[in-house]
């Protein structure tokens, strides 16, 4: 599990000076750093893998800490199924990319639907595989998962330039939050 947290004392007494209400003021700036974390963690990991940042975005988590706190937490179980890695069915099974700048890959005997270009509704384009291949009847299961976000970031060393991009922003936010609450008290807005 990948957890970025974010602490904001820099800026209290600063913000003290101007509202009554800290914790809510903290709270707001922690979490809009942290959906920017989220983002970065999808953008970061879509550079890798082909695989929408929506699709990476449902796998990562903001958390609340505390009464002004907010962690970005990225789960290392969270893996993608593989009909989003642009899963085709041919005549001879099933082929997926995974790796941008990579080679497809191709799952001999899997199958998304009745036949080729004929997907099942109720699969969603998931793809599977019967547990015999010779035997017409068997059981089927999925064909497997692609890789995790946590796996790609942790792989590629990237959590390091995520927490920067957080603290950068956080930073951004506390300005701006002061900045908002600055003007609000003198009246201008």
């Amino acid at each position: 599990m990948v957890t970025v947290r974010m602490e904001a004392s820099a800026a209290i007494a600063a913000m003290k000076k101007v509202t009554d209400n800290l914790p809510k003021q903290m709270a707001i700036v922690s979490m809009k750093a942290a959906r920017t974390g989220k983002s970065a963690i999808a953008k970061e990991v879509s550079k890798k893998i082909v695989v929408t940042q929506a699709t990476v975005k449902r796998k990562i988590k903001i958390k609340k800490v505390g009464l002004t706190g907010a962690e970005v937490v990225l789960d290392d179980a969270q893996r993608i199924n593989l009909r989003h890695f642009k899963a085709r069915q041919t005549n001879s099974g099933v082929s997926y990319k995974i790796d941008r700048g990579g080679k497809r890959k191709k799952a001999a005997g899997a199958f998304q639907g009745p036949r080729p270009g004929l997907m099942s509704r109720r699969w969603k384009g998931m793809p599977f595989i019967r547990t015999n291949l010779g035997d017409n009847r068997s059981k089927i299961r999925p064909l497997g998962w692609g890789p995790s976000p946590y796996g790609v970031m942790t792989k590629n060393k990237k959590v390091a330039v995520v927490e920067m991009i957080i603290r950068e922003e956080l930073k951004k936010q506390l300005a701006e939050r002061l900045r908002y609450l600055t003007l609000k008290k003198s009246g201008t807005i």
